[in-house]
């Protein structure tokens, strides 16, 4: 296989990761209530909880990169390098904001 080919494999394969952890966050973040989620002083660290968010992060900043380096290839569309770098940069200050609800509050 060309590297252009497992480029291709690995950014739809992480693509499929990354929609399975919103669905997945989004899942686990449902079961409470908004406002507790808004409360820092009531939020409670769990391992999971923690783990998802981690994992998103990771997710994002790879997705970014990957983005970025097939973009220069013209591997992917503008549009579709524009609206994942959209999507990434929004997603990870939530995922920082979940976390340090999780882990300082």
């Amino acid at each position: 296989m060309t590297e252009s080919t497992n480029l291709k494999q690995l950014y739809n394969i992480v693509d499929w990761i990354d929609l399975g952890l919103v669905i997945a966050i989004v899942a686990y973040y449902s079961r409470s209530d908004l406002t507790q989620l808004l409360d820092l002083s009531s939020a409670n660290a769990t391992p999971i909880g923690i783990l998802l968010l981690l994992a998103s992060l990771a997710i994002c900043v790879t997705f970014i990169l990957l983005t970025i380096k097939m973009r220069k290839r013209q591997e992917v569309s503008l549009a579709r390098a524009t609206a994942r770098i959209i999507w990434n940069t929004i997603w990870i200050p939530l995922d920082l904001y979940f976390l340090y609800t999780l882990l300082i509050a």
